[in-house]
């Protein structure tokens, strides 16, 4: 199971771009915006919805390898960047007082 995104390569940097990327990338774009952004957000969803299909493939026993069970592959998607700062913030050393 892979989630792969396409990658942008600019002077050096590897940066790896997202649907949330191109639809604010398409806010500032001028003339056709309006479109532009439909286009983007209905890219994001389809996303989503692939990633929701790839994990509900899954049987209860993968789900419970990643730390997640059936109930929640809903949320996970559609709110992953929650779970990505709580992930960054536990892998964070503790800092002292």
């Amino acid at each position: 199971m892979t989630f792969a995104t396409p990658t942008i390569s600019r002077s050096g940097h590897s940066v790896s771009a997202t649907a949330s990327d191109f639809a604010v990338a398409a806010g500032r774009w001028t003339g056709l915006s309006v479109l532009a952004r439909l286009a983007a957000r209905f890219a994001e969803y389809r996303q989503k919805q692939r990633m929701i299909a790839e994990l509900e493939a899954l049987d209860d026993r993968h789900l419970k390898d990643i730390g997640m069970v059936r109930g929640e592959i809903w949320h996970r998607v559609y709110h992953r960047d929650q779970y990505d700062r709580m992930r960054d913030a536990a892998l964070r050393p503790p800092t002292r007082s």
